[in-house]
């Protein structure tokens, strides 16, 4: 009977332990196809939710590189370049304002801006040494419709890119061009979008060819539109590239004119997913050999109780396959029966916590694409309302700063707005505000000083004005936080704008750079108004005193046509300014070609040297014609002025002058020819014999009858030559004999003063002057250092041949010098030095007369001197005819 039962216990162990094999193979087969469906399903809807995220964002990538190119299109230094096609400026405006807007999302950034006709002036991107061929049809569409566009279209160059297009306007509101701003759908973009997503993601063109391969070097979708007829009907897509499997998704890349420029690819390889299941199924098939191992020790130790408790663990395993994951299973029965359970009951747990990880992780990136589209709705925002605030600043609209004001008030992270600008005496007074309470924004001004020490050159930003002394009374004007920001010029601050909120103040970095960005733009604009005011002032100053001119003035172009005639040019010329104005000059200027060309060298070719004016007769006046340059920023309005000086009147007074001083001169030389003759007889003694006294008195009276002479003489000599009557009678001469002939008749009174003369004349060398005038001029200058040398003075006379056919004449002494600021002067009728007019008499004209004569025989006249002592003056003849 034992044998009998010991028989039958161990057929019930067998028979226990190939059960409990059974139902153990049967779990396992269950539960890892249960845990296959549901990681694959799981998966899927990942890449689902990635698909419809990555929708999302390209829209509001779109919208947003539209709005981007809306706000840089409207800034009015680009508006202005633009129209004037300069590209340097252009790109120098637009460069600078795009700080206030940045680049928020992925990918590489471009700018490209068109003139009116669709012709590209400038493309601020890589590649910057090649062109595109053509104009985007898209660019095309925006200049013809003039209204802005956003969308994906395919670059010669970039490839795709997200573009927004918008018109540029000029000034005076015509159409100037386009902006369009770029962001490049590539491998940069879609990595990005990777790391956002926890999936791979690649950019595929219009035929499916992949354009992005830092995202995955192997995929090459061969057979894309199999695979966007199954994601039509699945959801999702199982495409295989070589021998590999990917679930994946297709974003389609719509142009704006409704064409596929290409697809996002979303996915995952196959054996991420395989490896998911694996390790699942790793863990479950674990839980099971445990359990086995378990039920074969309890099988035989005692097959019948645990044939309840397997029953029990067949039913949670069940339940786990139908996804129930929440309901415990029952461990009750022997130990092992009880391990077993607890090891499936642990498989459980280790699944479910799994599923809730997987879950977690989606969650996190749903948190992460709401906040981002949070953050790109309010850049949008702001973005529009800078727009609006740039309209008024440009005066496209007409608020001008209280309209800024009302539309900076309108950011939602802001609740009032002043702008304090600086008066003449230096203090600053509110221009414009909104949203703030009568004496909030002169308030916040005091408590900002007080806070400053008076330095409005530093920003202060308080986010909570309650938190300390010296900012909580501005509660009471319902300011709890504020941000003030100075407009800074090289002359100073200019003013201020400030922000404030109801409550604590809260700024980020982005929104710090965007006020001080339209800070900068209104201190931009009141330095552009005040300096049209006082254009516009300087341009009525410049109309008045043209007009009340009594010389006329013309500005004339580098084309030679007339731009600018003032009344008194059209009076001068005998026609009106219609006759003037808009046509060529020497077509109303009577003057041969070569007095015009020499008019337009003097403007454009100035030498520095003063010229003598042109003379022009025209009808019964004489007209004096200078000519000058006429500067202007812009080389294309830039010329020549042309002033016209009437010299009727000016002649007619020096022709009486001259005719006066000749008729007094020649009517006082005959008496005073007779009185120098009655003295020297005088003194010879002819009327009987002198005594000292007498002798000295005639003594006196023949000089001063001798320096009358001369004043008379020189007279003469200076109005023959100002009224060109003076003629000389040049012939071949030697200078020796001028010399010596002009020593001769000095020496006298130079040994009178103890002097040394020295001559140094080549013989042989011949001039062609006239004699008589060459020897005064020589006289002159002798005199000269006679005069003004101190008493046993040397001065040296010498005579030379120099280069360019003339002969130099110099008159060296040792006396008191002249200045330097005073040498300008020497030749000037009636100028005297300092020193000449205390110490010796003479009337200023023997230097003028001889330079006169000098430049009648085609030489030239200097002096040379050191100030301290001596003098040398020189002059050249020319050595034969000219």
């Amino acid at each position: 009977m034992g044998g009998l039962l010991n028989r039958l216990a161990v057929q019930t162990a067998l028979v226990a332990t190939v059960v409990l094999a059974t139902v153990g193979v049967l779990i396992a087969v269950q539960v890892g196809g249960a845990v296959g469906r549901n990681e694959e399903a799981h998966y899927r809807e990942h890449v689902e939710r990635a698909r419809d995220q990555l929708t999302e964002q390209v829209t509001t990538f779109a919208n947003l590189t539209e709005t981007g190119a809306v706000v840089l299109a409207s800034s009015p230094d680009l508006r202005d370049s633009v129209a004037k096609e300069d590209v340097t400026a252009a790109l120098r405006s637009a460069t600078n304002f795009s700080a206030i807007v940045g680049t928020p999302f992925q990918g590489t950034p471009g700018m490209q801006i068109y003139n009116e006709r669709g012709e590209l002036l400038v493309r601020a991107h890589a590649p910057l040494n090649s062109r595109q061929q053509g104009t985007p049809p898209e660019v095309t569409r925006v200049l013809r419709e003039d209204q802005s566009l956003g969308g994906v279209r395919q670059d010669e160059l970039l490839g795709l890119v997200l573009t927004g297009i918008a018109p540029i306007k000029a000034p005076d509101g015509s159409l100037a061009g386009a902006m369009e701003v770029m962001s490049t759908i590539d491998a940069e973009f879609a990595t990005e979008r990777a790391k956002a997503l926890g999936l791979r993601v690649a950019v595929l063109d219009a035929t499916g060819t992949i354009v992005s391969k830092r995202a995955d070097a192997r995929l090459s979708v061969k057979d894309l539109p199999a695979a966007l007829a199954q994601q039509q009907a699945t959801g999702t897509a199982t495409i295989m590239i070589g021998e590999r499997r990917y679930l994946a998704a297709f974003v389609p890349l719509v142009s704006q004119a409704g064409t596929t420029a290409g697809h996002l690819y979303v996915g995952i390889e196959g054996s991420v997913i395989n490896t998911a299941i694996r390790e699942t199924r790793a863990k479950v098939l674990r839980s099971l050999g445990v359990g086995l191992t378990a039920a074969l020790i309890i099988a035989w130790g005692g097959s019948l109780l645990a044939v309840r408790p397997i029953q029990a663990l067949a039913t949670a395993a069940r339940r786990i396959q139908a996804n129930d994951l929440e309901s415990a299973v029952p461990v009750s029965g022997p130990a092992e029966i009880r391990g077993l359970g607890e090891a499936l009951d642990d498989m459980r747990l280790a699944i479910r916590e799994g599923r809730e990880a997987m879950l977690k992780a989606n969650r996190d990136l749903a948190a992460q694409f709401n906040a981002s589209t949070v953050n790109l709705t309010e850049v949008t925002h702001d973005l529009t309302v800078i727009q609006s605030v740039l309209a008024h600043l440009s005066g496209e609209r007409s608020g001008g700063l209280a309209g800024a004001a009302e539309e900076l008030a309108a950011l939602a992270w802001v609740d009032g707005v002043f702008i304090a600008v600086a008066t003449e005496t230096g203090n600053l007074s509110v221009a414009a505000m909104a949203n703030l309470a009568p004496g909030a924004a002169a308030a916040t001004l005091d408590v900002t000083r007080q806070h400053l020490d008076s330095d409005l050159s530093r920003e202060l930003e308080v986010a909570d004005t309650g938190a300390g002394p010296e900012t909580a009374r501005l509660g009471a004007w319902g300011v709890g936080g504020v941000f003030i920001t100075p407009m800074l010029t090289p002359e100073g601050v200019t003013g201020v704008l400030a922000i404030t909120s109801r409550g604590p103040l809260g700024l980020t970095g982005r929104r710090r750079d965007l006020l001080r960005s339209v800070t900068r733009e209104v201190a931009a604009t009141l330095e552009r108004t005040e300096l049209e005011d006082e254009v516009e002032e300087n341009r009525r100053i410049a109309e008045a005193v043209l007009r009340e001119m009594s010389d006329g003035v013309l500005v004339v172009d580098i084309e030679g046509v007339c731009r600018i005639a003032n009344p008194a040019a059209a009076r001068l010329l005998g026609k009106s300014r219609a006759d003037l104005v808009g046509h060529a000059w020497g077509a109303f200027l009577p003057l041969d070609p070569e007095a015009l060309g020499a008019l337009r060298r003097r403007a454009y070719e100035p030498t520095g040297q003063p010229a003598s004016p042109l003379q022009l007769a025209l009808r019964d006046r004489q007209l004096a014609i200078t000519s000058g340059p006429f500067p202007d920023p812009d080389p294309a309005r830039s010329g020549m002025l042309v002033l016209l000086r009437d010299l009727s009147a000016e002649t007619e007074a020096e022709r009486l002058k001259q005719d006066f001083v000749s008729m007094v001169g020649h009517e006082l030389r005959t008496p005073l020819t007779l009185i120098r003759t009655t003295i020297d007889l005088l003194f010879e003694g002819d009327a009987g014999a002198l005594n000292s006294t007498q002798a000295r008195i005639v003594e006196v009276l023949r000089n001063n009858a001798d320096r009358l002479m001369s004043l008379i003489t020189d007279l003469l000599d200076m109005s023959a030559l100002d009224s060109g009557r003076m003629q000389i009678s040049p012939t071949v001469i030697d200078i020796d004999g001028i010399v010596r002939g002009a020593v001769e008749d000095m020496r006298s009174a130079a040994q009178a003063k103890q002097h040394m003369l020295h001559v140094e004349a080549p013989p042989g060398l011949t001039v062609w002057a006239d004699p008589v005038r060459a020897q005064q001029v020589l006289q002159n200058l002798v005199s000269n250092a006679i005069k003004y040398t101190p008493v046993g003075g040397v001065i040296e006379i010498h005579a030379g041949e120099v280069p360019g056919g003339f002969a130099e004449v110099s008159v060296t002494d040792n006396g008191i010098g002249i200045p330097p600021e005073e040498q300008m002067h020497l030749f000037e009728k009636f100028y005297r030095t300092n020193t000449g007019r205390r110490t010796t008499g003479g009337t200023g004209l023997g230097l003028a007369i001889a330079r006169s004569i000098v430049d009648l025989h085609g030489g030239r006249i200097w002096c040379e001197s050191d100030g301290r002592s001596g003098s040398r003056f020189a002059f050249t003849l020319p050595r034969r005819r000219l």
